[in-house]
Formats: C-alpha cells, structure tokens, sequence
C-alpha cells in the first residue's frame, strides 16, 4: 500500500466526521488530537493489528456516552467505528509486514487533520465568545470595542 492510498483512506474516514468533536486537549467530551499522534508511535511499538485495534476499543469503551470516541458522526457511526473502519481497510490492502507501518502513517494523518479541526473549532469558538464588554470578539483591532470605548460609548 502506498501512503497515497493511505491519505485516500484517510479522506474517506474525514469525510464522515463531525469534526466538532476535536479539541487541542481532551476535555468537555472533546478527544484530543494527540491521542492520534500517541496511537501512530503505540503502531511502532505493537506487534500485530489487533492491539490497535483493541486499544481503539477501550478508548471508545471508557468514553462517555455521545463524547469522543463513542460520538455519533455523519454516517450515525461513533468515532471509533469510523476510525476502525480505516484500520480495516489498510489491514485489508497492506501485506502482514507493512500493515503496522501504514497504520502509523494512517494515524500521523490523522493527527494532521486533528489538528487543523481542533484549530478550526478553536478559531470558530474565540470569535462567537462574548468579550468582556459584552460584545462578540471578531479579532478586529479597529473595532472599537475595548474597555474605553465600547461602541462609540465612552464610560
């Protein structure tokens, strides 16, 4: 298997994320993007495809209900499953020796994405939170909402 066919796979499984769930820390049942990374060097280190496999399955096990792993995505699967579902896919295409490789790879990927959706959530957050003068932050320095000058209003 290619790492091109791998970054395939892994557009097939980001296609059926709710990328809402990541976060840059796992808090507020958000899975961190670092589990991602941690499950690429956990594939140097196992020896066959069902400790991943297992490992994905108690991180889905210990979640709660409708957060992180066990949160229900586009296609009405959980996390897990959807990730699960690419892990088969690579164990399918990939011969015994490079399948623990291109799960590495698949996983690295799959950080990457983490990361830029954990971003994007973050970026999307900052700017719909209320400011401390009860105005939204939109990252405007000319916007004239500041402790001094709210609106035009002078206090």
């Amino acid at each position: 298997m290619t790492r091109k066919e791998v970054i395939n796979v892994v557009n097939d499984v980001k296609s059926k994320l709710d990328t809402s769930v990541f976060s840059e820390e796992e808090k507020n049942g958000k899975i961190g993007c670092n589990q991602f990374r941690e499950l690429s060097s956990i594939c140097r280190a196992a020896e066959c495809y069902s400790e991943i496999e297992l490992l994905v399955k108690y991180n889905e096990a210990k979640a709660q209900p409708g957060s992180s792993w066990r949160k229900k995505m586009k296609n009405n699967q959980t996390l897990a499953w959807c990730v699960t579902e690419g892990m088969e896919k690579i164990r399918s295409a990939s011969d015994d020796e490079d399948c623990m490789n291109n799960l590495c790879l698949y996983f690295g990927y799959m950080y990457w994405y983490a990361r830029i959706f954990a971003a994007e959530n973050k970026n999307n957050t900052s700017d719909n939170q209320p400011n401390y003068s009860g105005g939204k932050n939109n990252n405007n320095k000319n916007n004239n909402n500041n402790k001094y000058n709210n609106g035009g209003r002078r206090y």
